[in-house]
């Protein structure tokens, strides 16, 4: 059962798995339904995923249309890379992505699954290869358990089934972390882990810092030999950054990498609640003086919308603006992240299946709703707390000299994810946090079974 075979079978049953819930999801949620006031939305492709789809066609159409990759697409608003992989997907598979261009209908063909299967495929190679890494490094049993927490953890495991930007996300990490624990010095391993970085920068804005973690796990694993890994990591990551900057220079005429909402977000989420906390004010009077000053920026400075270059100025001063609140009401910042970090932390076993069920354009959204919060909240919490003791239980046997590098790029690695993305508030961003931990939870499952034993 622990053995090599019984860990491979694992994955490949959980493979098949994950393709019969994509089949099941598609088969009942690949339609339009109305949500409230004769608004319609598609159960499968619908909120940020929508957005995802829109730049995913117009990139099409633009190479279709014989236009270079770099001048393809319009402003980077999302993350760089989804778009484009749906965009390669609906032309190698010659899938409409939209049964409706011009009224953004979006298609509820046949054609969906292959691409769910393909990320699927993806995620189960990156777990071999993990194994065989992580095999070599800890007991037989605590790999079983690790392997069996990442192939089946309903936050993990339900996402592949989805176009949500998880699942490959996953992927890029586990096999960034595979190649992360093999500690070589070689150029080209290390130029491969900073492209490796650079490719979760383009699926997720929250990694651009991300070489930092890596960067101190290769201070206390090489000491002072760290400078030269360090410096061709740095050069595979800077690559990948330069692709995006430099396409956005030839379509826009700015240099830039960051797309817009990354800047856009730290504001929508947190601005106001905090001004209006410190202020003694509410919300919406705090939202008003907040766009009275942006506004008149934006009357100052002549800013024109229609170019992009200078919506990125906007973005920019609109991430300064944010930053000065947050700097002049530290005491309001901290509580509020620290409120929202908690709310994150309460894992949601069931996300994918809210998302299709319940996700739609009513207003309170269904996860505001008292009565689901009561049903729910309870379970969430009970189901936290088991899978947080374990981890605990699993950290605290591992956390020896042996294997204290490894231990400190886990968690580094964990703070660094629960830092960028903990303040939003939304369980779902804390699922990436269980790729690092999932090593501690495998540890953790089997001093528990000694102890019961």
């Amino acid at each position: 059962m622990y053995s090599k075979k019984g860990v491979f079978f694992l994955i490949i049953a959980s493979f098949f798995l994950s393709i019969f819930f994509s089949n099941f999801f598609l088969s009942k949620y690949d339609r339009y339904e109305i949500s409230t006031d004769k608004i319609q939305d598609h159960a499968f492709v619908k909120g940020d995923i929508t957005d995802i789809w829109i730049e995913a066609e117009k990139i099409k159409q633009d190479l279709q249309s014989g236009k270079n990759y770099f001048m393809s697409g319009t402003e980077i608003w999302r993350s760089y890379l989804p778009p484009r992989v749906i965009a390669f997907y609906s032309i190698i598979a010659n899938y409409s992505l939209f049964s409706d261009w011009d009224n953004k209908i979006i298609s509820s063909e046949k054609g969906k699954l292959p691409y769910l299967i393909f990320q699927s495929i993806i995620f189960f190679v990156s777990l071999s290869f993990f194994y065989l890494t992580i095999s070599k490094i800890y007991p037989v049993k605590t790999c079983f358990f690790t392997i069996l927490f990442l192939s089946l953890c309903p936050n993990i495991f339900l996402f592949h089934s989805s176009f949500h930007t998880e699942s490959i996300f996953f992927s890029l990490q586990i096999f960034t972390l595979s190649i992360v624990l093999l500690r070589s010095k070689k150029i080209i391993i290390n130029i491969l882990i900073g492209i490796l970085i650079g490719l979760m920068f383009l699926q997720k804005t929250t990694m651009i810092y991300y070489c930092i973690p890596i960067i101190l796990y290769y201070i206390f694993c090489h000491r002072i030999n760290f400078l030269k890994p360090t410096l061709f990591l740095l050069i595979g990551y800077f690559f990948i950054i330069a692709i995006v900057g430099i396409g956005n220079y030839k379509r826009a005429g700015i240099f830039y990498i960051m797309p817009g909402q990354a800047k856009h977000a730290v504001h929508f989420y947190m601005v106001d609640e905090i001004l209006a906390k410190q202020e003694n004010i509410s919300v919406i009077e705090a939202s008003v003086k907040t766009k009275n000053d942006l506004n008149n920026w934006v009357k100052k400075n002549n800013i024109n919308f229609n170019l992009e270059s200078d919506k990125v100025k906007y973005y920019n001063f609109l991430q300064e603006y944010s930053y000065k609140i947050f700097i002049n009401n530290p005491v309001a910042t901290l509580k509020y992240m620290s409120y929202k970090t908690l709310q994150t932390g309460v894992l949601d076993p069931k996300y994918i299946f809210a998302f299709f069920k319940y996700e739609n354009s009513k207003k309170p959204p269904y996860y505001l709703e008292k009565n689901y919060k009561k049903k729910w909240l309870t379970i969430n919490l009970i189901y936290s707390i088991i899978i947080y003791t374990i981890i605990l239980i699993g950290f605290f046997k591992l956390n020896n000299k042996q294997n204290l590098g490894i231990n400190i790029l886990l968690v580094l690695s964990s703070l660094y994810l629960l830092v960028m993305l903990g303040w939003v508030g939304n369980p779902r961003y804390f699922c990436p946090i269980l790729i690092y931990l999932s090593i501690f939870f495998g540890n953790g499952i089997v001093i528990i079974t000694k102890k019961n034993k």
